[in-house]
């Protein structure tokens, strides 16, 4: 019995059961290396925008380089955004929250407007404005004009920069 080997019920040796699961425990320890487990714990999304907001707009008044008016008519263009999400998403409306299309269509109009030689942001702010039949159209208006008149007073340099910090999202189907 010098040369034969051991016959295994199954028909699978120790051995590579064993190998197998070193496999899977060393995948196991490099992936919990790579992402953090848990809440709040890491992961892909940890620095996401809109886990903090104010360090978010700190650093980008900080790359664009904002004057005090600039940063003053971006925090005037987010609390537009913010009254009329909180409007359209309230309890009572909240079909009105899922106007996704629009969102896309406000997003690629202005970043058309951002990257063109002669940006027209009112012209955009008049084709949104136009487009909009829905119950909140006082907010809705405040919001686009709030956005118009800071990527208005941005310059040249700072649309670039703008441009090259907010990279093109995955939306598509819109013009």
């Amino acid at each position: 019995m010098s040369g034969s080997k051991k016959e295994y019920s199954s028909g699978i040796r120790p051995a590579c059961v064993c190998r197998a699961l070193l496999l899977a425990l060393s995948f196991l320890v490099m992936a919990s290396s790579v992402y953090a487990w848990g809440p709040g714990a890491g992961g892909p999304s940890a620095n996401a925008p809109w886990k903090n907001a104010q360090k978010f707009k700190q650093n980008l008044v900080k790359k664009l380089n904002l004057t005090e008016e600039q940063s003053a008519l971006h925090d005037k263009m987010h609390a537009a955004r913010r009254a009329f999400m909180e409007k359209a998403c309230s309890e009572d409306n909240a079909e009105g929250c899922r106007q996704s299309k629009l969102r896309k269509r406000m997003f690629h109009l202005f970043r058309a407007e951002l990257a063109a030689e002669n940006p027209d942001f009112a012209g955009a702010a008049a084709k949104l404005k136009a487009e909009y039949h829905g119950k909140y159209k006082t907010e809705f208006d405040a919001m686009v004009d709030s956005r118009a008149e800071f990527m208005g007073s941005l310059t040249r340099e700072q649309r670039d920069k703008l441009l090259e910090l907010r990279p093109r999202r995955a939306m598509q189907g819109m013009k």
